[in-house]
């Protein structure tokens, strides 16, 4: 109020309330822009998928009903050898060729209704090549009820399915090499002296359960031949062809030649369209024979043998893990001959002790009895009358005696030629003079024998690096067996040349000679001619071979019968000398 005026106060500003409108309007924003989050969000997280979905090691499918391909990840278009735009639209089974198509069909099919993932194997070739995969689909629904798709991942397992394969061939090759074995050990006991039923007795174990066909050789390296001892197939046709093979003598292939120098099996394969091989090769080729192993037999460091293991009407074929199997094989076969071989030898020695024995019993009864009718005779004579006759007696008893000496060391010398203990003294000697001197010391004996004996020396003879004493023992052993079996008025004639080591002594003679079917055995131990010559022991060529080997000499024989033999025998010259110049004279 002025001057007891009244004065109102100022009214105030009314504020305006916000309407209903305008709190819709900012829901609305605000759920726009929350939507919009969420689709950045969304798009943001399916990128992600994608990216990883892409780049997947293991291969994704997104497959239709009727198996047509609508998805698929960089690692799917690798499994099927494509680019992965050019597969979208294909159905699978266009692209690849499965092994079981009706079995991928039904996988599908389970897949599409089950609720649960379903899981299988399987195998198709695509242009990357062949895979075995285990295959898990899932049914893509979208929240309707019948589902639209289905995912599939195929996961690789081919390895891990040759892992398997490779493990059950090895678990099949040890239960065969075990079960091979204990039906083959027992069979080397069966007999100690016929290998050959022994050999058979394995080939019947060997087919057809490692082999369809299994033959074995025993091999001669020196001659270059081989000769078949055991042939037998599991095909009856077959073996007919077989049969006619045991015992022939045949050349060695190349295939067995490569066993041989290796000492190691030896695994083959035939090809018809390879580069023409031998034809040996071509041979077991047209026979049906389409993977073998040969297999060396060996003994003490050497081969006498192969084995032969083949494939053929079984389709089977051989790998590098049955060579051991093989050469056990063939070390049983080994064992069995060389059993037998040692068998035989010890066979042999027995008869040979018991021959010896025999032929001293026999040889010394008579000597001794000699001496003891001598002795008897001199002690019955007079001191005055019967002393002429008497000396006829003494050298009976000298002559009785000292063969009894000869025999007991030839004895002495063959028993150590058998064991390996006999030794030499070698120096240089001059040939013509070891001649000359045998000479001399046999001719009282061609002489009461009525036969010549001479001597030739044919060009410029090298000194021979020898044992002289010994080399005289040669001769007197080879030149007393000619006088036995020259007749009277023929001739034995001891003969020298140079050799293209050293030295080659002969001895020749013009007596009956001796058959062909007997020279081979004439320097065994205890051989004697049919008829058997009196006085003779079997010792002396058996003692003179001994003789020259153990100098590192040759010694051989040659005969003609009603022409007279031949025996010859080599020795080295002296180490460091021209073996062309002549032994110096003495």
């Amino acid at each position: 109020m002025a001057n007891g005026a009244f004065v109102s106060a100022p009214t105030p500003t009314r504020q305006a309330t916000p309407s209903q409108d305008d709190f819709s309007k900012e829901k609305l924003v605000a759920a726009l822009e929350e939507r919009d989050r969420l689709l950045q969000e969304l798009e943001e997280s399916r990128s992600h998928y994608a990216a990883l979905y892409d780049s997947a090691p293991i291969p994704y499918f997104t497959l239709g009903h009727d198996a047509s391909i609508l998805e698929a990840n960089f690692a799917g278009a690798a499994l099927v050898g494509r680019e992965r735009s050019t597969i979208i639209g294909e159905r699978f089974g266009s692209l690849v060729r499965l092994d079981d198509s009706m079995a991928f069909s039904t996988h599908l099919c389970k897949a599409f209704t089950s609720a649960s993932p379903v899981a299988d194997e399987v195998s198709f070739t695509s242009d990357a090549g062949h895979v075995t995969c285990q295959v898990v689909s899932v049914a893509v629904r979208d929240g309707r009820e019948a589902p639209t798709a289905c995912r599939t991942a195929f996961i690789d397992v081919t390895q891990q399915k040759l892992a398997e394969g490779r493990l059950r061939q090895i678990e099949e090759r040890e239960r065969s090499r075990y079960e091979f074995l204990a039906n083959a050990a027992p069979l080397l006991t069966e007999s100690l002296e016929d290998y050959e039923g022994t050999l058979q007795a394995i080939a019947r174990v060997v087919v057809p359960a490692l082999a369809d066909v299994c033959a074995i050789d025993l091999v001669h390296e020196e001659e270059g031949t081989r000769k078949k001892v055991v042939a037998r197939g599991a095909d009856p046709s077959r073996q007919k062809m077989l049969d006619k093979l045991v015992g022939g003598v045949l050349p060695v292939p190349q295939d067995v030649r490569r066993a041989i120098e290796t000492k190691r099996p030896v695994r083959c394969e035939y090809d018809q369209d390879a580069a023409p091989r031998d034809e040996h090769w071509e041979t077991l080729g047209k026979s049906g024979l389409r993977c073998w192993i040969v297999a060396p037999m060996i003994v003490r460091g050497r081969v006498i043998g192969v084995l032969r293991l083949a494939m053929a009407e079984s389709s089977r074929m051989y790998t590098d893990h049955d060579l051991p199997l093989a050469a056990e094989v063939a070390r049983m076969a080994a064992l069995a001959v060389n059993q037998a071989t040692v068998y035989a030898a010890a066979h042999t020695a027995i008869e040979a002790r018991d021959n010896l024995l025999t032929f001293i019993a026999h040889d010394v009864r008579n000597y001794l009895s000699t001496i003891r009718m001598a002795g008897e005779l001199l002690s019955r004579a007079g001191p005055e009358g019967e002393r002429r006759k008497g000396r006829k007696q003494l050298e009976a008893i000298k002559r009785a005696a000292v063969r009894m000496e000869q025999l007991i060391e030839g004895l002495r010398d063959a028993s150590m030629i058998e064991t390996g203990q006999f030794a030499v003294q070698k120096e240089p000697q001059d040939p013509r003079a070891l001649a000359e001197e045998a000479v001399r010391s046999l001719e009282p004996q061609a002489d009461a024998a009525l036969v010549r004996l001479t001597i030739q020396v044919d060009g410029d003879v090298p000194r021979a690096y020898c044992d002289g004493g010994r080399v005289l023992q040669v001769l007197a052993n080879l030149v007393g067996n000619a006088l036995r079996f020259t007749p009277a008025g023929g001739e034995v004639r001891i003969a020298v040349k140079p050799a293209p080591l050293g030295v080659c002594f002969s001895v020749s003679d013009t007596g009956c000679g001796i058959p062909e079917e007997q020279l081979a055995h004439v320097f065994e131990r205890h051989w004697r001619a049919r008829p058997v010559a009196r006085g003779s022991t079997g010792l002396g060529l058996y003692i003179a071979k001994g003789i020259v080997e153990t100098h590192g000499g040759r010694i051989w024989a040659h005969s003609e019968v009603g022409v007279g033999s031949m025996f010859s025998f080599t020795l080295p010259g002296v180490p460091g000398e021209d073996l062309r110049s002549p032994a110096p004279s003495t």
